[in-house]
């Protein structure tokens, strides 16, 4: 059996003196966030904490490589993860045939499926000019994931991930905000 265990450190979250602070490859003032050498971006309302720097993070990239980014940012109740994923392949694939990839692919651990993984929603819909794909898990009783996905025109190499992750409570909350980010999704 697989054990897998997540932490989610509940920071406050301060922003960068002055308008701009950079980060290596990942960019952000008080409203925009660019990673991916700035192909991927979307803009944030409040407070966010780039959380690279923390020791945890070279630890999560090694479980999960295609992580981008991981921050905190501030919601009504308080503090919650988010991150940003790249998944890539050789081959172009189209946004509709990953994003039924990514549903089926369910949480793993070291190659290994996640005992308790359950698929809670899913769906594509239009919002403005914008179509939107999203997935809700969960791995147990306590902690959602929502996720978002984005390819640039539609058809291509990579695959981008925007998450949030909360407890059950606050999963109505979390979504509405991270549908606001999706909204403002940018790919070069």
């Amino acid at each position: 059996m697989t054990t897998a265990i997540v932490v989610v450190l509940f920071l406050s979250c301060t922003k960068s003196k002055g308008n701009v602070a950079s980060i290596s490859d990942i960019k952000f003032d008080s409203t925009l966030v660019s990673v991916d050498n700035d192909r991927f971006s979307f803009h944030i309302k409040g407070g966010f904490k780039d959380l690279r720097r923390e020791d945890f993070y070279s630890q999560m990239q090694e479980v999960n490589p295609n992580l981008l980014i991981m921050a905190l940012i501030n919601l009504p109740q308080g503090s919650t993860a988010i991150s940003a994923h790249k998944y890539s392949d050789s081959i172009k694939h189209s946004i509709d045939d990953a994003f039924k990839t990514s549903i089926k692919t369910k949480a793993s651990f070291n190659n290994q499926s996640v005992d308790g993984y359950k698929l809670i929603d899913y769906g594509v819909y239009k919002l403005g000019d914008k179509t939107l794909r999203f997935k809700v898990s969960c791995v147990g009783d306590t902690m959602v994931n929502t996720m978002y996905y984005f390819m640039k025109n539609n058809y291509d190499y990579d695959l981008y991930e925007l998450k949030i992750s909360c407890s059950k409570k606050y999963q109505q909350v979390a979504k509405k905000y991270l549908e606001t980010m999706a909204l403002t999704v940018e790919i070069k």
